[in-house]
């Protein structure tokens, strides 16, 4: 990377670097992603919160969620504070294990430190609960929010259904969209 870099005359910073790990993450190559973090930190250049969200996204998308909870304290190690899409990119790689109990874990100790959850952070555990099948579960989310004063959004609504949908729950799901409907979500 360094080499490609400088034959074209760019200069690496924080945002180009974790540009290319976004990218090794897309394709789901942690490796890759792993070794432009090296190279970064080599060549003088800090990570950031962004850095270490996409690396905990890679990971997770990679099967690797022990890796992504080792980032997690690697990030906080280096005086790195995790926001919010932080938190939320490990409570999608906890939903992608199937474990769906670390999902909520993570909700706790990210309130615990004093970061709240948005609309993705709830839809991601919403979307946790319907991976595995927790129907019941994916709607005390849904309460959670109201709580909470968060709006949901058509990706909230569109993971209950779906979560109906995998417990066979159809009279749920229209509810859930007469719901959508009242609320004047699209």
């Amino acid at each position: 990377v360094r080499e490609m870099m400088r034959d074209a005359s760019v200069e690496a910073n924080t945002a180009t670097y974790t540009a290319l790990i976004d990218c090794c993450s897309r394709v789901r190559d942690v490796d890759r992603a792993f070794e432009v973090l090296v190279e970064m930190m080599s060549e003088g250049v800090k990570p950031n919160t962004a850095t270490f969200t996409s690396l905990i996204d890679c990971a997770g998308k990679a099967g690797e969620l022990e890796r992504a909870f080792e980032l997690l304290n690697h990030m906080r190690q280096q005086g790195i504070e995790p926001n919010a899409a932080t938190y939320t990119a490990l409570i999608d790689c906890c939903g992608k294990a199937q474990q769906v109990e670390r999902a909520f874990d993570v909700l706790i100790h990210m309130r615990q430190r004093g970061v709240e959850p948005d609309t993705i952070t709830y839809t991601s555990l919403i979307d946790a609960s319907a991976k595995a099948g927790r129907l019941d579960q994916a709607f005390e989310v849904r309460e959670m929010m109201r709580d909470a004063s968060v709006e949901a959004n058509t990706a909230t609504y569109t993971a209950l259904i779906d979560c109906c949908s995998r417990v066979r729950d159809v009279d749920r799901a229209f509810e859930v969209l007469v719901e959508m409907m009242s609320e004047g979500v699209k």
